[in-house]
């Protein structure tokens, strides 16, 4: 499980700093939103028992509501709500990605604003949220998906 501070990158610290006051700008506060970096270390440890999911615990994140997919999708996206979370501060992964940033599948179920389920993972919302739609700011994204390594 990744859980270490990855080499210090002052070039991709300065890229993920232009990021967030673009995200900031165009996002509003969740209010009650997040949980402490204690609660989210004790839930990660249990997540495969709890969840039956492994976990990944992120700061600094944010709830981007996404495009639903469209009428003539398969039945088996039911059960997910046009929501992502976006963060460029991930603390712990049990995955092993090595990645310092996360753009989730979509949502199945949010519990009290600070447990963010998707089909494989436990994401765990440490310190308050921000909201935004991405059709609202897509410019807002370009910069996060290059920084992800994908073309738009």
């Amino acid at each position: 499980m990744r859980d270490f501070e990855p080499e210090p990158n002052p070039d991709l610290e300065i890229q993920k700093e232009s990021i967030r006051i673009r995200w900031r700008e165009k996002s509003v506060l969740i209010d009650g939103s997040g949980m402490s970096l204690s609660d989210a270390q004790h839930i990660f440890d249990l997540s495969i028992e709890m969840y039956g999911k492994p976990a990944t615990i992120v700061k600094n994140w944010f709830l981007v509501h996404v495009d639903p997919p469209p009428a003539e999708a398969s039945p088996k996206y039911d059960d997910f709500k046009p929501f992502v979370i976006c963060s460029l501060d991930v603390l712990r992964d049990a995955k092993n990605t090595l990645s310092s940033t996360v753009r989730t599948s979509q949502m199945q179920l949010l519990f009290d604003k600070s447990i963010f389920v998707t089909r494989n993972t436990v994401y765990l919302l440490v310190g308050p949220g921000r909201r935004m739609n991405y059709r609202k700011a897509p410019e807002a994204f370009t910069s996060f998906f290059a920084l992800l390594g994908f073309q738009i």
